[in-house]
């Protein structure tokens, strides 16, 4: 894939020719291969590919006007963001970036291997999971399995004379199935920068295995009692995956997100809870040389020792308070890079051996809508076991993990060295009080 450096150099001219006193035009090709599996059959395969271009300009008095669509349209574009322009109010602090110095070593997001896969190879990658799901119990019912690949190339040019591009990969592996008559109904989701992150994980396999112990799972009113709750690296990647979309200036301007209701600098949470943003992150989900608007991601530390510490700024935002971006702007607005928050040094098996007791481990979240951003206030549909340092009892289910994720920050028991990944998040176990598993109503 090649910079179409001609025809983008030519957008900026007719953007400029048309009466725009600054423009700038983000290109994002891709092409791929997908593939969907149901029951050892191939329901649909084969190339994929698309070119997407956003132009923006600006008009008097910083007036801007952006628009989005195929990149055959370039003129359509150009003429619609500019009357987009006409009609915005004044904007002081708008216009394109400058040049910055990128991160063009390390990032590894491009796998160089990606032309030498065959398409039978990425084939097999579903066939093989879903018939891995199907052959651990032959109660399971599959549903879709997915594979899809692709490599992109994104490129930005302004008239400020920058000119940024990046190769990339992104590989990724879905699958859902249920359990015989049950109504336990599981959906799992590998992704990678490189095939062999999704082609040698058994995401089928943990998915059948899983579903055959939900499914005969029972209940217990004596959970209610249970002193703590162990939130499992997956599930704790996912709440950081949702909340940590409010660290955005503007969510903490207008009280949509906890975080900016935490900014008096006074640690509020355990100080083990420590949280990083980097986009810059070598092989990651979200490593990228430069955002949407040209701008290098800076590495950022949002939680210090259980204070909030900083947001994210799009170009604007920074302007006007006299500093830099720090390089979170997508297409949609501002959002973040790769999530780490910090492990500990133990497993959870010699955390709880130490403390003594046990804990209620989350093992799964069926609905992940009951997590409100604005307060961190958690009604969860859950299922899960109690847990010893010897091991999980049996599973229990109907059963919702409530109360405020951020209050129980603040009663952090320990946090472990187990990690899990989820898509751009990267998150330890976490034993604390302060959250009730409660009987689902």
């Amino acid at each position: 894939m090649e910079l179409p450096r001609t025809r983008l150099l030519s957008v900026l001219d007719v953007a400029t020719e048309r009466g725009a006193r600054a423009a700038e035009v983000l290109f994002e090709a891709e092409e791929g291969f997908h593939a969907t599996v149901r029951r050892g059959k191939v329901e649909d395969s084969g190339p994929h590919r698309s070119e997407i271009l956003t132009v923006r300009v600006w008009g008097e008095a910083g007036r801007e006007g952006a628009a989005t669509g195929p990149a055959a349209m370039s003129d359509h574009l150009v003429g619609v963001a500019l009357k987009e322009a006409e009609a915005a109010d004044p904007a002081a602090d708008a216009g394109p970036i400058g040049r910055l110095p990128l991160h063009t070593r390390g990032l590894g997001i491009d796998d160089r291997r990606y032309q030498g896969i065959e398409d039978q190879d990425r084939l097999d990658v579903a066939l093989d999971d879903e018939r891995a799901a199907r052959g651990a119990d032959r109660r399971v019912q599959t549903g879709p399995f997915t594979y899809r690949d692709g490599r992109s190339l994104r490129a930005l040019m302004n008239t400020e004379g920058v000119v940024h591009q990046e190769l990339g990969t992104r590989f990724t592996l879905t699958g859902e199935l249920s359990y015989g008559g049950s109504d336990i109904e599981l959906e799992g989701e590998f992704t990678s920068r490189a095939f062999a992150g999704v082609c040698s994980l058994p995401l089928g396999a943990t998915l059948a295995r899983q579903a055959k112990r939900f499914a005969g799972a029972g209940s217990g009113p004596e959970v209610a009692a249970a002193r703590r709750v162990l939130i499992p690296p997956l599930t704790m990647a996912r709440l950081i995956g949702i909340l940590g979309e409010g660290f955005t200036h503007e969510a903490f301007a207008t009280g949509a997100s906890v975080w900016g209701k935490l900014t008096s600098g006074d640690a509020v949470m355990d100080p083990r809870f420590h949280l990083l943003d980097d986009g810059a992150l070598p092989g990651a989900w979200r490593t990228w040389g430069f955002d949407d608007r040209g701008v290098p991601p800076v590495p950022l530390t949002l939680v210090k020792d259980g204070a909030v510490d900083r947001c994210f700024l799009s170009i604007a935002e920074a302007r006007s308070e006299n500093t830099r971006p720090t390089g979170h702007e997508g297409r949609e607005g501002v959002r973040p890079g790769n999530l780490l928050m910090r492990s500990g040094t133990r497993s959870v098996a010699a955390i709880l051996s130490e403390i003594g007791g046990d804990a209620f481990e989350i093992e799964h979240v069926f609905d992940w809508g009951g997590v409100d951003p604005s307060t961190a206030e958690l009604d969860l549909p859950i299922i899960g076991s109690v847990r010893t340092s010897k091991g999980n009892g049996e599973p229990i289910r109907g059963l919702r993990l409530r109360g405020n994720l951020v209050a129980a920050l603040g009663q952090i028991v320990d946090v472990a060295g187990d990690t899990d990944r989820w898509r751009h998040v990267d998150a330890p176990g976490i034993l604390l009080d302060g959250l009730e598993i409660v009987a689902a109503d």
